[in-house]
């Protein structure tokens, strides 16, 4: 090809591609997932909290980034019974969960689920609408759906489907092809298997007014499905074809029963225990003293007292609002023993014993402190103390979906 010729054919390609570019929009679909909307409820001013409605969708989908915007806005307090400015996460959550059990609450929502139960607030529903024309808005035009789950029942959806603008301002015409799983139940079941009744037009080959979305309009169409652990498959077409995948409406997840358990480990199957492995008993402040300040000597050696606040030895974000020290064990630690450790009588430090543990579970105003007592001949000895303690926690154990007394749980 010559010079001259390939200069030609670069701008032929040139002046094709942007004609293409002019002519053609990228398209996009699919589910909007709801569950970014609940930040935008949580922080508004306008929505009362105490709105059962509003206040247990959001306990629902608790998560560590709602505890965080919670946190950043003041609002924790509010929102959870309970609950302090300086409490971690986890004790959020486990207050959470005390609320919610008192107040006999399904612990397992979707956020689908929640969301249709949070838009009976008049506030929340306006935020969720305008959250949702705003991520539609940022993922560009095209055709998206949000299924909002009856939270009393949850076989029954709220689908809307949301037409993002189009290139023209011609409407966006939907035909149902397939629908698996569930029925539609508007127009008293008139037409179970389209999602849009069926009136035909005779000057056009469109379903006439009732299959048509208009740039950034919205339609609501009620299905109801056998289950709530059914997966419902809506296969469409679009006029014009925007190539839009099936619909998918996922199952709910399976409900929970939770309920108030005594906890001993922690999430990785290990004991709730703390071990000190090397105290130095020199340290003046473990000696107990006389009424001279000196330590209060017991025959030929010292009795001492070491005594560790629980809630310094944890990690700080722990929850330890229902915790209780069960067992303080005492043992010598890489120190000799010495002939009267052996043989010393005292009915309080049996013989080859280097002391006793003790349990203060009295909160304030020193905490929950454990101790150990003992008596030595020499100074200069070291021991090890181990804590063991509990709390009380939330224990749920999901099951599978059953109908009873007109009512899905």
């Amino acid at each position: 090809m010559s010079h001259r010729a390939f200069l030609f054919f670069a701008a032929a390609l040139s002046s094709l591609c942007i004609g293409l570019s002019q002519t053609t929009t990228a398209q996009s679909f699919g589910a909007l997932d709801v569950k970014s909307c609940f930040s935008d409820i949580l922080v508004d001013k306008s929505v009362d909290k105490r709105d059962v409605n509003v206040r247990y969708s959001l306990q629902q989908q608790w998560s560590r980034d709602l505890y965080e915007k919670a946190k950043q806005s003041n609002t924790l307090t509010v929102w959870i019974d309970g609950a302090t400015g300086q409490d971690s996460y986890e004790a959020s959550n486990e207050k959470r969960l005390q609320e919610m059990y008192k107040m006999s609450l399904d612990y397992n929502y979707s956020s689908n689920t929640a969301a249709y139960r949070a838009r009976l607030n008049p506030q929340a529903k306006d935020i969720i609408t305008r959250c949702l024309d705003s991520l539609g808005a940022k993922r560009g035009i095209g055709l998206y759906w949000v299924p909002f789950v009856h939270s009393d029942d949850p076989t029954l959806i709220d689908l809307e489907l949301r037409f993002q603008y189009h290139p023209t301002d011609k409407p966006l015409h939907v035909q149902t092809k397939r629908i698996d799983n569930a029925e539609v139940l508007d127009d008293n079941h008139g037409h179970p298997a389209d999602l849009f009744a069926r009136s035909w037009n005779p000057l056009h080959s469109h379903i006439f007014d009732y299959d048509e979305l208009m740039p950034y309009e919205s339609r609501f169409v009620t299905l109801k499905r056998k289950t709530p652990a059914d997966t419902v498959t809506i296969q469409i077409t679009t006029d014009p074809n925007l190539s839009v995948p099936p619909i998918t409406i996922e199952p709910e997840p399976r409900p929970q029963e939770c309920g108030p358990v005594v906890i001993t480990q922690d999430d990785a199957s290990r004991p709730l225990r703390v071990e000190i492995p090397d105290i130095a008993i020199d340290n003046p402040g473990y000696y107990i003293l006389n009424k001279d300040g000196k330590p209060s000597p017991e025959g030929n050696g010292v009795s001492f007292r070491v005594q560790e606040n629980l809630a310094a030895l944890v990690p700080p974000d722990a929850d330890m609002s229902t915790a209780m020290i069960t067992n303080t064990k005492c043992q010598r630690w890489g120190s000799p023993v010495d002939y009267m450790d052996w043989t010393y009588p005292n009915d309080k430090f049996p013989l080859n014993t280097c002391c006793l543990g003790e349990v203060n579970n009295v909160v304030a105003p020193d905490g929950l402190v454990a101790t150990c007592r003992g008596w030595w001949q020499n100074p200069g000895r070291h021991i090890k103390m181990t804590i063991d303690w509990q709390k009380t926690g939330f224990k749920c154990t999901p099951h599978d979906w059953k109908y009873d007394n007109n009512k899905w749980h």
